[in-house]
């Protein structure tokens, strides 16, 4: 799979959003999303996905728009590790720091579509690093940076606020504002590496865990979505993204996945689907989650959806689950209402 296909999830990008609203104000950010080629209502729904390349550029872009060299690494103090989502708290959960590391190496692909995190053994040290595939080191200062405080984070899970790394490592090279982040951190950084890394004494990696582990029903869903043949799950993410503007075009897709539709469209073939059943899909989970969550009127939901008319999300509806919207809803909220009486 091409690097340029990564996905990630939007808790990624943390209060940034908030921040530049803030700041800047409202047009300021519809106008950093749609530079980008983001829907803004991705950020109503928690759960949206968007290509890691897109999240990085929305960093180096707003730290521009708000002359801040260094935004990368205010977000990233104001998150905590398990902001990125389940996998991040079950990690956080092994009994050692050793598992720990093991445990994000291994499950970081389901969040992230990518084996974007690695732990290695140097000696008498430790090593934690993470690549953001795809992105150019030149054009992902910021999302390095915003990374850094969570991967010191979680090793201060297990040892402790006060812990310090022996030494950090960034990709990019020491210039500019980038000269200023060991005296920001207080920590050595060594520039021009592979990826961003945190590097620690080995004997650290025998500290015992103390958080309280995911519910095993989020674990299961996890792990469910991770069993995805990856291109053909990261075109579900864009697709899903792209509901946001209420288009579903084949097209559109492809070239959002750098793709021509031909090739899309043999590689959907050679797995037994189609782009229809893609988008069916995903129509279907968005229909059911705004049926069952939302008071939104039924022709509002079929727009949002990209039908043209409330009627022919009728009859799709009608395909996938045998009832109409509006019995459907109906009878969940029945059913739901008699499992709470019990």
């Amino acid at each position: 799979m091409s690097r340029r296909l990564v996905t990630t999830g939007v808790q990624g990008l943390g209060p940034l959003p908030r921040l530049v609203h803030e700041q800047a104000g409202e047009m300021a950010l519809e106008g950093l999303f749609r530079a980008v080629d983001l829907p803004l209502g991705l950020l109503d729904r928690p759960t949206s996905r968007l290509l890691l390349v897109d999240m990085a550029a929305v960093f180096e872009r707003a730290a521009a728009l708000l002359g801040n060299p260094l935004l990368g690494l205010a977000i990233g103090r104001a998150m905590r590790p398990e902001d990125y989502g389940v996998w991040a708290r079950w990690a956080a959960a092994a009994p050692t720091l050793r598992h720990g590391l093991s445990r994000a190496c291994r499950a970081v692909r389901y969040y992230q579509a990518a084996d974007s995190m690695r732990g290695q053994l140097l000696g008498d040290h430790a090593r934690l690093s993470y690549h953001a595939l795809g992105v150019p080191v030149e054009a992902g200062r910021q999302h390095a940076d915003h990374v850094l405080p969570s991967l010191i984070g979680f090793g201060r899970g297990f040892l402790g606020a006060d812990w310090q790394p022996l030494w950090v490592e960034v990709p990019y090279r020491a210039s500019g504002a980038a000269k200023d982040l060991a005296d920001r951190i207080g920590i050595e950084v060594r520039y021009d590496r592979p990826g961003i890394a945190i590097v620690f004494d080995r004997a650290s990696l025998a500290a015992p865990g103390s958080a309280i582990t995911p519910g095993f029903a989020e674990l299961r869903r996890l792990v469910h979505r991770g069993h995805d043949q990856e291109l053909t799950r990261t075109l579900v993410d864009v697709v899903d993204l792209r509901l946001n503007d209420g288009v579903v075009g084949m097209d559109g897709a492809a070239t959002r996945l750098g793709l021509r539709a031909r090739t899309l469209q043999r590689h959907l073939q050679s797995q037994g689907l189609s782009y229809r059943q893609i988008v069916d899909t995903v129509r279907r989970a968005r229909a059911e989650t705004m049926l069952a969550g939302t008071a939104t009127p039924i022709a509002e939901i079929a727009a949002s959806l990209g039908y043209d008319e409330p009627a022919h999300f009728t009859r799709a509806f009608h395909r996938w689950n045998g009832c109409s919207p509006s019995t459907w809803r109906r009878v969940r909220s029945v059913a739901v209402k008699l499992s709470a009486a019990v």
